[in-house]
């Protein structure tokens, strides 16, 4: 892999990033994907059900915030999330569940960019070579702040991406959702 810095970041040439993804990989990622995702929404139907009827007596027009996203290769599409009025970051991302199921994002992978916040920059080229996902390295991490050391995590999840570090990601959020303690889990 070719290796270059862009402001003190480490990334990886896009090509070799994909390169280094294989079909087995990616077809049992999406049937990962799609298994629980599906899984989920069945089981959470009702409290789908129930959260939206409570949005929708609370506010007024759509349940749900339709957000302008980019992903895998500079897609755009349209991410769902329950209004803002719902606390519980957890709770309000819920739709997103129906996002991995069309195909837009995956459960772990690095967070889409908002269309606002898209620019020319070969870090955001770098990170649309992988799926975005629900939940991801940098987001079960204690790291904070700084976009350039997002990206550098980011970038290490999609240069060492595999379905045991997928699974590992996924236990860790849920651990993380059922109120367990974060703790840096890079070098």
């Amino acid at each position: 892999m070719v290796e270059r810095q862009i402001n003190g970041v480490g990334c990886f040439d896009r090509n070799s990033l994909i390169k280094n993804v294989s079909g087995i990989y990616l077809f049992m990622k999406r049937a990962m994907d799609i298994a629980i995702s599906l899984s989920a929404v069945v089981l959470l139907s009702p409290v789908l059900f129930i959260i939206g009827a409570l949005v929708g007596l609370r506010s007024q027009g759509l349940v749900l915030n339709i957000e302008e996203k980019y992903g895998f290769g500079g897609r755009r599409f349209q991410a769902y999330e329950f209004k803002s009025i719902v606390n519980n970051p957890i709770i309000r991302k819920l739709p997103l569940l129906f996002n991995v199921l069309k195909g837009d994002m995956s459960l772990i992978g690095p967070l889409p960019i908002p269309a606002e916040d898209l620019r020319p920059n070969p870090w955001y080229q770098l990170r649309m070579s992988a799926k975005p996902g629900i939940t991801g390295l940098w987001q079960i991490t204690e790291r904070a702040g700084a976009m350039e050391e997002m990206v550098r995590v980011d970038l290490k999840y999609i240069r060492e991406r595999n379905l045991q570090n997928d699974f590992k990601i996924l236990l860790k959020s849920i651990y993380l959702l059922l109120g367990g303690k974060k703790r840096n889990l890079l070098p």
